[in-house]
């Protein structure tokens, strides 16, 4: 993880920074450091744009993103907290219940049950009147309290008033871990000139502008 103190950690750049012009040449930043900064000297796009992974086990079929790499940092190619730690779909729950039965869920790691007690559960469906949402019915989250069955959890009481119906997909989140609803870069993502991006990249490359190229990297721990 980053450190905390961003002033510390960016602003002065203590662990080294490099200026970069050349589209032809990929960057790597000094072993055992990342790239935890980015300032754009031009309005610039990089042919590489890769991030760091972290190397914890998934929760299972959440999404494309093989288990014990879950990106954390976005990147190009792939998304950062797309789609939570566990995607359970098939949801349904009627009004005036805490019970949500779903398809079965046992894509988790090694073969375990991907959908855990504690998971925060939201809707990821678009345009549905009825769902989970983020902050939760009146302002609370809606929470996993027990796994009854294979196909059922109980969720908190302030889901009472949500109904299910027609059946959709919610999306797990445990806590301090992935998100939804991120997406990845590519090489037509253009940062204009002054702004300075934030995050963890292994592996740089520039892309070529007529208008002239140039970026300042700083690295972290």
């Amino acid at each position: 993880m980053a450190q905390n103190n961003q002033a510390v950690a960016y602003g002065f750049g203590q662990n080294g920074s490099a200026f970069l012009n050349n589209h032809e040449t990929c960057f790597y930043p000094p072993h055992g450091l990342v790239v935890v900064a980015i300032q754009m000297v031009n309005n610039q796009s990089f042919t590489y744009l890769e991030a760091e992974t972290k190397s914890i086990p998934t929760y299972g079929s959440s999404s494309t993103h093989i288990h014990g790499v879950t990106p954390e940092y976005f990147g190009h190619a792939v998304a950062a907290h797309d789609s939570g730690d566990c995607m359970i779909t098939n949801a349904t729950k009627p009004a005036a219940s805490t019970t949500v039965t779903h398809a079965a869920n046992t894509a988790g790691y090694n073969g375990a049950s991907a959908i855990k007690v504690g998971m925060q559960v939201v809707s990821v469906e678009t345009a549905v009147t009825n769902d989970f949402p983020r902050d939760g019915l009146l302002g609370k989250p809606i929470i996993i309290e027990e796994i009854l069955s294979t196909t059922t959890f109980r969720v908190s009481d302030n889901a009472l008033g949500a109904i299910l119906n027609p059946a959709q997909s919610l999306s797990g989140l445990q806590l301090h871990s992935s998100g939804y609803g991120g997406s990845a870069t590519s090489a037509s993502s253009t940062f204009p000139a002054g702004m300075t991006i934030f995050g963890r990249w292994v592996k740089i490359q520039l892309a070529y502008h007529s208008h002239g190229m140039g970026v300042i990297v700083y690295f972290g721990k």
